[in-house]
């Protein structure tokens, strides 16, 4: 049994010899090194449209993770599986093994232990979409509680020529009143229903070993040298909040500050995960955005047919 979770990532790495994959989001560096071949594959899978070539001098952030499985080197007495180091800007994971991987690990590994570091350096998560026409083109920011129907709007958008900077985690900068967003996480978590509704996008659906057939799956979306879909960033020019069951055909209209605020604080969820200290920095940077930029209630009505057309006039007004 070894004393830390330092020591024991030291010695997982002297068993299995890591897998390293450098990423970078929002301008920010961050090395990852998986010990376990099989979990490295599972684990990078979210975040290889956003790897990047970094040199050891521009490396900010650091994860180490291992599994137990693979490597017999179990979490040391008294620790759990995620310890995470602000103040050195390291993230350490053990992991029992891939098979045994939850559907946010699967989805979006790393998020709960990530996001306090991310946000310590100035970029702070909004829980919402980004979705833009194209490289530098206006990004549409959605956003709204859980069931208001963000995760069907993003992928009928994608399905009719957007692309997407993220589905639900995103990074959000700001200079003066320009707000980018910036994508962590390929993936989306589709319903029984979403994955019928959208059975055309492509990518295959995989589910936590042992859940029911019932249960939200994960699609990772392509990030091959030919496929389109993804956007590293993309600069925010409007929030758009969705909202079911309010009319029989989709309608755009403007939102008023007060229902966007009302419609928005969901979105500061991942604030749970951030220290005490750092939370009113976030949330300044985060509510700066309903102030900035104008909203858009968008009444989904019976289908989302409609939706897409409304979403791409949009985007052309605010070039």
């Amino acid at each position: 049994m070894t004393a830390d979770p330092g020591t024991a990532f030291a010695a997982a790495c002297a068993r299995v010899p890591p897998e390293t994959l450098d990423v970078v989001i929002a301008g920010v560096a961050i090395r990852i090194r998986v010990a376990g071949p099989a979990l490295a594959a599972r684990l990078f899978e979210p975040i290889r449209h956003i790897a990047s070539t970094c040199i050891d001098a521009e490396v900010t952030i650091e994860i180490d993770a291992w599994s137990i499985a693979e490597t017999g080197v179990s979490v040391p007495s008294g620790q759990s599986l995620e310890e995470s180091d602000i103040a050195r800007r390291r993230l350490i994971c053990a992991f029992p093994g891939v098979d045994t991987l939850t559907r946010l690990s699967m989805a979006r590994p790393f998020q709960a232990g990530l996001l306090p570091l991310l946000a310590r350096l100035g970029r702070p998560a909004v829980h919402g979409g980004v979705i833009a026409r194209g490289s530098g083109e206006p990004g549409l920011l959605l956003v709204g509680p859980n069931g208001s129907g963000k995760s069907t709007t993003c992928l009928a958008a994608l399905l009719a020529g957007f692309r997407m900077v993220g589905e639900d985690c995103l990074i959000v900068t700001r200079d003066g009143a320009r707000h980018e967003g910036h994508s962590m996480y390929r993936s989306c978590c589709l319903t029984v229903q979403s994955q019928a509704m959208f059975r055309h996008l492509p990518g295959d659906v995989h589910r936590p070993l042992g859940a029911p057939a019932d249960a939200k799956g994960v699609m990772l979306l392509p990030c091959s040298a030919n496929s389109d879909m993804m956007l590293r960033a993309a600069p925010i020019r409007a929030l758009v909040l969705p909202v079911l069951g309010q009319s029989d055909r989709p309608r755009l209209a403007r939102a008023g500050t007060a229902e966007t605020l009302r419609r928005f604080m969901p979105g500061l969820r991942f604030m749970r995960h951030v220290p005490s200290q750092d939370r009113r920095t976030q949330y300044d940077a985060l509510t700066a955005l309903v102030h900035d930029l104008p909203s858009y209630r968008l009444e989904l009505g019976d289908g989302v047919a409609g939706v897409p057309d409304l979403l791409f006039d949009l985007a052309d007004s605010l070039r």
